[in-house]
């Protein structure tokens, strides 16, 4: 039978856990695996926001392609369009440089002129339209560059003369110049003609002929 007081009865007092109290290697042990659990949070941190940051700049760089890509392809859409476009001149038969507005002038003024007179030069080297308002005069004497002179009565300004020169240069500077053509070893030269409604229709009915000076 236990007495009150017997040591034997007594409860041992708990003793509170001292990390000191562990063996060397067990505080090394507990110490190290620590540090793991600390890091592990932070490295998968880490990994997550390069990760994100890499997908970002992989988009952008994907978007910078893929707007080259578009300028590219709209490059090659232009010039697919102006090579077909070329090409619907061509078939339309209209001459690199000139413009359906030309041909549309070009028929026009031959309806105008379809009526008129033609001179034709003795030699063959040309002809030419005039109104018939107007009149021609071939120079008599000889020696003289003028091949023709047309004129119109009424107006004693309204002229328009047609010389035979040699040189270029012999002309390039001439007042009222209007127009020439190389014809062989010459050139055909237009002077004068204040009349700037008949002028350019007379000249647009220039054509050399099979004989050349």
């Amino acid at each position: 039978m236990s007495l009150p007081g017997d040591q034997n009865n007594l409860t041992p007092e708990k003793k509170k856990f001292n990390i000191e109290d562990l063996p060397e290697p067990t505080r090394r042990f507990i110490w190290k695996l620590s540090i793991i659990v600390i890091m592990v949070p932070v490295v998968i941190i880490w990994v997550v926001i390069a990760k994100k940051n890499f997908t970002t700049e992989s988009k952008n760089n994907y978007g910078l392609d893929d707007w080259r890509s578009i300028s590219e392809k709209i490059n090659e859409l232009s010039e697919e369009t102006t090579t077909d476009l070329n090409a619907a001149k061509e078939n339309l038969g209209l001459m690199p440089g000139s413009s359906s507005t030309d041909q549309v002038t070009k028929d026009l003024n031959e309806s105008l002129t379809a009526d008129w007179p033609t001179y034709h030069n003795s030699l063959g080297a040309f002809q030419i339209k005039f109104p018939p308002q107007y009149h021609y005069v071939e120079p008599t004497a000889t020696g003289t560059d003028l091949l023709v002179s047309f004129f119109q009565p009424e107006i004693a300004t309204a002229t328009l003369e047609l010389y035979r020169y040699q040189n270029i240069d012999d002309f390039t500077n001439k007042p009222n110049l209007k127009k020439y053509w190389p014809a062989g070893y010459f050139y055909i030269v237009a002077v004068g003609a204040t009349d700037a409604t008949a002028t350019p229709l007379i000249l647009d009915t220039f054509e050399l002929g099979p004989q050349n000076y």
